[in-house]
């Protein structure tokens, strides 16, 4: 048996103070790197075709950590755990490809390489993976809300406080939809925001797609994060990006930036770069008026 690494977490931080990750990324691989990188080659692998790694067959084992695992199940038959991984002792040999090793071959750090230039810089294989990277999810089990809601991701992490969501702002937000939106939260440490508010905390990334692809989905309010350039890749709704942290670069050619190779969702999307109440207002007529 063969086997292909997308992710692993050998080290994933103290619960509730994640000060002490390093930026070694085969310690520690980050959502954001998982899907504008190694998911984007592994499709491609899949169907021979990937820039610079080998063709897989349909009997070459996937290994993701659990939580990431609905983003293969659809479309590929073999996908264990890294967790279930690590137990059984595979030898180096049988391991075709380490993303988290070597993620400097990921799609996000081939810069131009991967790029359709005549074609407003699209991910080059746009066309013939475009069903696979935005439905080849296995959403089996996940929530249906009947009424209408708002999915926000909002950050919250020790590590790199400069780049987390400032909470008043969310707060306010919540405060002004949540008499006539159900409100779903993603994003790690958001817990006890969501008890004090009366709202839903998602704990499970295949969940969150499921909503934000849901009919019933009126916006997915998202801080620059993992969770938000996943909803690039895979939203049916429309996106408000905050991003007054200015980490984006949601115009640009860079894919873990939120650049335009991964935009894959099929309404609009709406850049804010402040948190005034006229952004909050902004936002909520929109959502309001769509």
């Amino acid at each position: 048996m063969q086997y292909v690494i997308l992710s692993k977490n050998i080290k994933t931080g103290i619960p509730g103070d994640d000060t002490q990750k390093d930026s070694d990324i085969s310690k520690y691989y980050e959502l954001g790197w998982e899907v504008v990188g190694s998911r984007l080659d592994f499709i491609a692998m899949t169907q021979g075709a990937a820039l610079d790694l080998p063709a897989i067959s349909p009997d070459t084992t996937a290994v993701t950590i659990e939580d990431r695992m609905f983003m293969y199940t659809k479309f590929h038959k073999n996908v264990i755990s890294y967790e279930k991984f690590k137990s059984m002792n595979i030898s180096e040999e049988n391991i075709i490809h380490d993303f988290a090793k070597f993620h400097a071959s990921t799609t996000a750090m081939k810069g131009k390489k991967f790029l359709d230039q005549s074609d407003n810089n699209k991910y080059y294989r746009y066309k013939q993976d475009k069903d696979l990277i935005f439905n080849g999810f296995d959403l089996k089990g996940s929530p249906s809300p009947k009424n209408k809601f708002i999915v926000m991701c909002i950050r919250r992490r020790d590590w790199c406080k400069d780049r987390n969501s400032h909470i008043p702002f969310w707060k306010n937000l919540v405060d002004k939809l949540r008499s006539e939106y159900e409100i779903y939260v993603v994003g790690k440490n958001n817990e006890e925001f969501c008890s004090s508010n009366s709202i839903t905390y998602i704990s499970k990334l295949r969940d969150y797609v499921a909503l934000i692809k849901n009919n019933n989905c009126a916006g997915l309010i998202a801080q620059s994060t993992g969770t938000a350039l996943l909803g690039l890749m895979s939203s049916e709704s429309n996106i408000y990006y905050i991003d007054n942290t200015k980490v984006s670069n949601l115009y640009g050619d860079g894919a873990i930036w939120g650049g335009k190779p991964i935009h894959f969702f099929t309404k609009g999307l709406y850049p804010y770069y402040d948190l005034s109440d006229k952004t909050i207002e902004n936002i909520i007529g929109r959502i309001k008026n769509v």
